[in-house]
């Protein structure tokens, strides 16, 4: 199933039409809170500093990325996968995206707001604790 998800697996702006989708798996994942959440995210696509990227499989939305960048680091606030599709590589993938874009912006690198629980998956991708706070990713 790993390589049919990685072949069938899009990566893509997201636009104002996908916000309930958003919605849905940032508030399963408990990454935000419901309330205000549609304002807050039609306030960030509309961003052009921003990063926000959603993962279909399928034609389905499985996946969310939200980062803003600041002329020098791009700072990851939200990131989730469906709970169903968790395993299958696909915060890899976003996160892969957003270092590519970050990348074409000069990055210094990337500062990460992760709840403990999603350490983890940061170290795995390279991340080290510089504070008590955030988790940060040099390119």
């Amino acid at each position: 199933m790993a390589n049919k998800m990685a072949s069938d697996l899009t990566i893509r702006d997201i636009v104002v039409g996908d916000v309930k989708d958003v919605v849905e798996i940032l508030t399963s994942r408990r990454v935000c809170e419901k309330r205000g959440l549609d304002a807050r995210l039609k306030s960030v696509i509309e961003n052009p500093q921003g990063i926000c990227i959603v993962a279909e499989f399928d034609g389905r939305i499985v996946g969310v990325l939200l980062a803003s960048y600041d002329g020098f680091h791009v700072f990851l606030g939200k990131i989730g996968v469906l709970k169903e599709y968790e395993g299958r590589g696909i915060g890899q993938a976003l996160h892969a995206e957003m270092l590519s874009r970050g990348c074409e912006l000069n990055m210094l690198g990337v500062i990460a707001d992760s709840k403990l629980t999603a350490t983890g998956f940061f170290y795995s991708l390279g991340y080290r604790m510089p504070g008590a706070v955030f988790l940060k990713y040099d390119s």
